[in-house]
C-alpha cells in the first residue's frame, strides 16, 4: 500500500510540474533571469521524485529475498523485443550516459554541470538530469489510462493557455513579460524555440485526445478545433523554421499511427 501511494505522489508530483512550469512567467523584477522560477520549480520536482524513488527502492529491500528471485530474469534482448517504449528507455539512457560522459571529461566541469549564464538555462547537466527525471517518471510511471489521461491534459491545457499568450503578444498585449513588439513571441517561456519546442508537444497531443471519447459530441469537436487553431497559430507567430518542420513531422507520425490503431475513416 505504501509503495503504491509513493508511485500515486510520484505521478501527481510530475503532473503538477508539467503543467505549472510552462505557465510560469517572469512576474516583472522578481526574479533575476526570466526561466528561474521554471528552472527552480523543475529542479525541486526532480529532486521530490528522486526522493520518493529512493524509497520505494528502499522498500523493495525490505521484501524477502525468496520473493525477489522468484520474478524471471530476462536478457536485454528479449525485454527489448519489439516494443518501442523499451526502445525509447534505452535511446533516453544512452543520451544522458552522452550527457555525464561530456561533463566528466569537459575540462570545466563545475560550469558544464551547472552552468556559467543564467540567462541561458537549460544547457548544464543539471537541467538536463532534472528533464531526464521527468521523463523516465512519465515512461516508467504513467501506466494506466487514468495516468496518461492526466498528461495529456497537462499538454493540452497548457499549450493553449501559452498560445493564447503568445497571440495576444503578437498583437502587442503582454501585461505580465512586458514584450511588446517582438517579430517572433515566446509567451512564458523567455525564448521562442523553447516556447515552439512545447508546442510541438502539445499539437500532435491535441490531436490524440480526440481518441478519448468514443461518441464525440460537436462541443467537444468544438474544444479541440478551438484549442488546436491557437496552438497551430501560436506556432507560426513564433516563426521557427525548426519547429514548423518537427510540428509537420509530428503530425505525420501521429496520423501513421492513429492509421494503424483504428480504422482509417476514424
Amino acid at each position: 500500500a505504501v509503495y503504491k501511494s509513493l508511485d500515486q505522489a510520484i505521478i501527481w508530483i510530475t503532473v503538477g510540474a508539467l503543467f505549472v512550469i510552462p505557465l510560469i512567467f517572469s512576474y516583472f523584477d522578481v526574479t533575476a533571469v526570466f526561466n528561474e522560477l521554471k528552472i527552480l520549480t523543475l529542479h525541486l520536482a526532480a529532486g521530490l521524485i528522486t526522493i520518493l524513488w529512493l524509497c520505494q527502492a528502499w522498500l523493495k529491500q525490505l521484501v524477502p529475498i525468496a520473493k525477489r528471485n522468484s520474478t524471471q530474469s530476462q536478457g536485454l534482448t528479449t525485454w527489448l523485443g519489439r516494443n518501442p517504449a523499451r526502445w525509447a528507455l534505452i535511446a533516453a539512457s544512452v543520451w544522458v550516459f552522452g550527457q555525464i560522459a561530456s561533463t566528466l571529461l569537459s575540462p570545466l566541469p563545475i560550469i558544464s554541470f551547472f552552468g556559467g549564464d543564467e540567462a541561458r538555462s537549460g544547457y548544464n547537466l543539471y537541467d538536463s538530469l532534472s528533464l531526464g527525471i521527468i521523463f523516465f517518471s512519465v515512461a516508467l510511471r504513467f501506466r494506466s489510462i487514468q495516468a496518461l489521461t492526466l498528461l495529456i491534459y497537462a499538454l493540452v491545457i497548457t499549450g493553449t493557455i501559452t498560445a493564447s499568450y503568445g497571440i495576444a503578444q503578437h498583437f502587442n498585449w503582454d501585461a505580465i513579460g512586458g514584450n511588446i513588439g517582438l517579430n517572433r513571441v515566446q509567451s512564458s517561456f523567455g525564448n521562442t524555440l523553447n516556447f515552439s519546442g512545447y508546442l510541438i508537444m502539445t499539437i500532435p497531443a491535441t490531436l490524440a485526445i480526440t481518441h478519448l471519447q468514443r461518441n464525440r459530441s460537436r462541443r467537444w469537436i468544438t474544444l479541440i478545433t478551438v484549442a488546436l487553431s491557437l496552438q497551430l497559430l501560436g506556432l507560426y507567430f513564433a516563426s521557427g523554421r525548426g519547429p514548423f518542420i518537427a510540428a509537420a513531422l509530428s503530425i505525420i507520425t501521429l496520423f501513421t499511427i492513429s492509421v494503424a490503431i483504428t480504422s482509417t475513416r476514424e
